[in-house]
């Protein structure tokens, strides 16, 4: 398919990746959720640790914090001479409570922030037309596809989980309304 394309494409049995996962969800008796995680691998590195706690001030309110940080090298991507490294780090606060006159359905409110770079900052198209406007529309592409930003969130959610056993169900309900705005 020519640069860019999916023939330039490098075989799945040359990926290596380790993953570790930490967590427990009553932490020392006292109701108190950690998590700790992490992936490496030649593309991608994965940082994530979150803490929380579904019984803040002895009452059914729920509290947590999550930080992850995640560099991804877009090799795939042939249309530049350096593949782009994205490196993103962010965080957010969460709380929620339970609400006793809707059969005690959860609500819960999030907040966040993101900040993601490139490297290079800058990244020139691959010379692949000799036509000035198809390879100005290929420099749009590769700019449009990799700006650096930063975003802030805000999200809302209402759920119920109503089914008779956590891990193996047999009757019973779960649902979930949700909806995340970028500011």
């Amino acid at each position: 398919f020519g640069p860019g394309g999916q023939g330039d494409a490098q075989s799945t049995t040359e990926r290596f990746s380790v993953n570790l996962e930490i967590f427990d969800t009553n932490f020392g008796g006292n109701g108190i959720l950690y998590n700790m995680s992490g992936s490496w691998s030649q593309q991608d590195k994965i940082f994530n640790v979150g803490l929380g706690n579904r019984w803040l001030f002895d009452r059914p309110i729920y509290g947590g914090a999550d930080f992850h940080m995640r560099s991804t090298t877009y090799e795939d991507f042939t249309l530049t001479d350096v593949p782009p490294i994205e490196r993103t780090v962010g965080g957010g606060l969460n709380l929620g409570f339970r609400i006793e006159r809707l059969w005690y359905a959860q609500a819960g409110f999030a907040g966040g922030y993101e900040s993601i770079r490139y490297t290079p900052a800058f990244s020139k198209a691959r010379i692949v037309s000799p036509d000035p406007l198809t390879q100005a529309a290929i420099q749009l592409t590769v700019d449009r596809s990799f700006q650096a930003g930063d975003l802030a969130w805000i999200a809302g959610s209402l759920s119920q989980d109503a089914r008779n056993h956590p891990l193996y169900p047999t009757q019973g309900y779960a649902w979930t309304a949700d909806a995340k705005i970028g500011l």
